[in-house]
């Protein structure tokens, strides 16, 4: 299986529908462990480099290669995916609570 850098090419094979989704690659790339169906291990042989996996995406890995991609790519969800100016927290919990059906 091949493994990429560009985490805007992966995003798009990609494609996390709804705000679970995203929520769940959020959570697993910033705490490095499984949520959903995304999951983030540390890469072999380096504390700082994880590897981003994805059950829906047979074709390639994402690698993530320094603390500075971790956190450009965290950054780029909540800039792509969060609006009204809401860090993913609080962008994911305000989804949640106006799916809800009362």
């Amino acid at each position: 299986m091949e493994t990429i850098t560009d985490f805007i090419a992966w995003l798009d094979g990609a494609e996390p529908e709804g705000h679970d989704e995203v929520y769940s690659l959020y959570r697993s790339v910033k705490d490095c462990k499984a949520w959903g169906s995304y999951k983030t291990v540390p890469a072999r042989g380096n504390g700082d480099r994880w590897i981003v996996t994805a059950d829906h995406i047979d074709s390639c890995n994402l690698l993530l290669a320094s603390e500075r991609a971790k956190e450009a790519f965290l950054l780029h969800l909540e800039r792509t995916y969060c609006d009204n100016d809401l860090d993913m927290e609080g962008w994911h919990a305000f989804k949640h609570a106006m799916s809800k059906n009362d």
